[in-house]
């Protein structure tokens, strides 16, 4: 055995309490099947791998009505900051290790989509913008390096809110994914955070939604990666217009906003009873939500563990789900049990002291 494979059995051993044959079967994958025990090594894997990293808000955000998600958003700002948990609204990442079967590496990297460093919410729904706040866009967004990926992986593990996936894949679909994340940075897309702009069209993006254009650009199989999708319609009337546009924030020209100002204030939201609109006239709004992302990788997790009688992680933190987290878990345990019966190549592997599931695709992509 490899002192890679070692290492790795020695780590999955002290996650892991099952019965000893089942566990060494396990603890002991072959040196070929063997990947980094944590992400400071990823340089040292024996192909072309994708990692997504999800994070999810501090406190859990409810999207059952406009009122309800502004009170958890309130919660959530507060949290974090008393407990210092590594996102106020989740977040997603993902990196990627470019090498070629004779062991040369093309690329190597990680990265995400920040922005609103300069407190624009506050200010944009103290100035009744009210629901308009999800059509406006922040011009101070920020791409984030390998090491801000690395910091925020460590802080996500260490406070028990991070989850992720792992494939490994052919090396020209690593390499689109490391040639995206360029030219989405040479056209200047990362400056432009926010929901109504595309990063699939170089307009830029949120992190989710960045994270989603990476994948679709790796071509990656997933089959419930819209699952990740959450659509609502915002009431016109729950939508403003301050008599400024703040700094660091633009109106982009496909925003659906109100064109003259028009006062919608926080209290409304706070102490009434704001809903979404159920009529169809509303303003569409589609949202990559962070906190599917972060539920699908355990449910990924979790369906394995559940195949190999191994304990399962808790993947949600609410006593009920939606329609869009029943989804979603419908969706990735489906995916698991249909890559089983096509012998796709699974395992489960360390990341930072925390289990994720990582998925040989090889095969299924170069069909």
């Amino acid at each position: 055995m490899s002192l890679k494979s070692l290492s790795l059995s020695f780590c999955l051993a002290s996650v892991f309490t099952m019965g000893s044959a089942a566990h060494s079967a396990l603890a002991t994958p072959s040196s070929a099947q063997t990947y980094a025990q944590t992400y400071e090594q990823v340089q040292q894997g024996d192909g072309s791998y994708i990692f997504l990293f999800a994070f999810p808000s501090a406190a859990y955000l409810d999207w059952s009505s406009p009122s309800k998600l502004t009170w958890t958003s309130l919660q959530s700002t507060l949290a974090k900051r008393t407990f210092a948990l590594p996102t106020t609204i989740g977040h997603a990442q993902f990196a990627w290790h470019c090498q070629k079967p004779d062991g040369t590496v093309l690329s190597s990297g990680a990265s995400g989509q920040s922005g609103e460093l300069n407190g624009q919410s506050l200010h944009i729904l103290k100035d009744g913008w009210g629901m308009s706040l999800l059509e406006l866009v922040y011009t101070d967004g920020v791409l984030e390096s390998t090491e801000d990926v690395k910091s925020r992986v460590r802080k996500g593990a260490a406070k028990d809110q991070f989850s992720w996936v792992a494939f490994q894949v052919p090396t020209e679909s690593c390499m689109d994914m490391a040639t995206y994340v360029d030219d989405f940075k040479a056209a200047g897309a990362h400056k432009n955070y926010g929901f109504p702009v595309d990063p699939l069209k170089l307009e830029g993006g949120g992190c989710t939604s960045f994270a989603h254009a990476a994948v679709v650009k790796a071509g990656l199989p997933l089959p419930f990666h819209e699952d990740w999708l959450r659509e609502y319609n915002i009431a016109v009337d729950n939508m403003g217009r301050g008599e400024e546009i703040p700094a660091f924030t633009t109106v982009v020209p496909q925003a659906k906003i109100p064109k003259t100002p028009k006062y919608v204030g926080l209290p409304g939201f706070l102490w009434g009873n704001k809903t979404w609109d159920q009529t169809g006239g509303g303003v569409p709004f589609r949202y990559y939500d962070p906190e599917l992302f972060y539920e699908s990788f355990l449910h990924l997790e979790n369906a394995y563990r559940q195949d190999h009688q191994l304990p399962q992680r808790q993947a949600l933190r609410t006593a009920t789900v939606d329609n869009y987290q029943q989804k979603i878990k419908a969706s990735t345990t489906q995916w698991v049990s249909s890559l089983n019966n096509q012998q796709v190549p699974m395992r489960l592997d360390i990341i930072a002291g925390k289990s994720g599931l990582v998925i040989d695709l090889r095969a299924e992509m170069s069909d």
